[in-house]
């Protein structure tokens, strides 16, 4: 699948005589659009729908929670929990002030930077082959 895509891009960069995936424009429109009712010569005009009158407020529905979010919920709330979490910021803090610890965060924030290059080259690329494998990573998430 990979692989025949990487295929496509490769021949769509080289001029191959089709059309490129990237320029082609599709019309996709909600399921719910509805074309409005053309009027006939034959229609009455006495025949109008009321205007609507009743409530137009938005309303937040909340949505109940998954059975996931509620262990959550419940294991934060927990004091056993709670406890192990502030003794462990307690000693992340403490290896921290280490000599390795201070490499760690050197080498963790090395890292982090490295990946918001590749991120951003990511995103602001216009290489047809990082457009088909975007376009593989969406269809798989």
């Amino acid at each position: 699948f990979v692989t025949d895509n990487v295929k496509l891009a490769y021949l769509e960069m080289i001029g191959e005589g089709k059309e490129s995936v990237l320029t082609k424009k599709t019309i996709q429109q909600a399921p719910t659009f509805r074309k409005a009712k053309e009027k006939s010569d034959d229609d009455d005009d006495n025949e109008a729908e009321p205007a609507y009158t009743g409530p137009s407020a938005i309303v937040f529905v909340k949505e109940p929670k998954s059975a996931w979010e509620n262990m959550k919920d419940r294991l934060q709330d927990s004091p056993l929990i709670k406890e192990i979490l502030k003794r462990s910021s307690k000693i992340g803090k403490a290896a921290a002030d280490t000599t390795i610890g201070k490499s760690a965060q050197d080498i963790g924030q090395s890292v982090k930077h490295k990946l918001e290059d590749v991120r951003e080259f990511w995103e602001t690329s216009q290489n047809p082959i990082v457009y088909t494998l975007s376009e593989v990573w969406d269809g798989l998430t």
